[in-house]
């Protein structure tokens, strides 16, 4: 009785088993979280950490709805929960905490780290932060911030061009930063020591879009961009 988010919406899967939850929020908006099980057993979730995104690619949903307002952190950390409960009534236990739903995590900063903060307290939640990662289209002064307040943490790069020309198409908010800046930011947290034995390099994030971004010349600017970067 004392959630911040109502489940207004359940969508199921007949593909993967996964399940789409629309919450809304006291103020009456709507944002979707999704269950996901894998068919090793593993559950994660995809929470979302805004309503609405500014940062603009054409190919996303979100991003059509523009920005409306930030999840605070009981609303991002309830998302977990709700999760939670949700694997447990199909016999899991929620593994991994995935932040690329709705929103830019790291434009929501102020409320995202306290919200990391309690997913990994040992009196709340209790996930190890290799468990955790958070996905965006590239901050980089906020990239080292959260690798520095957050170390062992998973970061996924939506990058999908390695051609800065297209990637101001694809992700048209990153024209406020600069080429080289987010290559060394990425650079940087790539070759960072990993605390855990489990803990994976950083993951590039790469949508195709026929006769745009996937071609001879991006794989090759792909694969030039990323060397000396340990990386999926």
């Amino acid at each position: 009785d004392r959630l911040t988010l109502a489940v207004v919406e359940r969508h199921n899967s007949n593909l993967d088993g996964s399940t789409k939850l629309v919450l809304q929020t006291p103020d009456g908006y709507r944002i979707e979280t999704v269950v996901i099980r894998a068919e090793t057993s593993r559950t994660a979730v995809c929470a979302s950490t805004q309503v609405g995104c500014q940062a603009g690619c054409p190919f996303c949903a979100t991003a059509r709805m523009k920005l409306h307002r930030s999840l605070n952190a009981f609303e991002i950390a309830e998302q977990v929960l709700l999760a939670a409960w949700e694997a447990r009534e199909s016999g899991r236990r929620l593994r991994n905490v995935v932040f690329m739903g709705m929103g830019e995590p790291l434009h929501n900063e102020e409320n995202v780290y306290p919200a990391l903060d309690l997913l990994m307290s040992p009196n709340a939640f209790r996930i190890p932060p290799r468990r955790i990662t958070v996905s965006t289209v590239g901050i980089p002064d906020a990239m080292i911030r959260l690798a520095d307040r957050f170390p062992g943490i998973q970061i996924a790069l939506s990058l999908h061009s390695a051609i800065p020309e297209k990637r101001q198409k694809l992700v048209p908010w990153t024209r406020q930063i600069t080429w080289d800046g987010l290559h060394s930011a990425l650079r940087d947290i790539a070759n960072r020591p990993r605390l855990f034995r489990e803990q994976g390099p950083v993951m590039i994030e790469h949508i195709l879009i026929h006769e745009l971004n996937d071609g001879v010349e991006d794989a090759e600017a792909l694969i030039e961009y990323l060397q000396g970067i340990p990386c999926i």
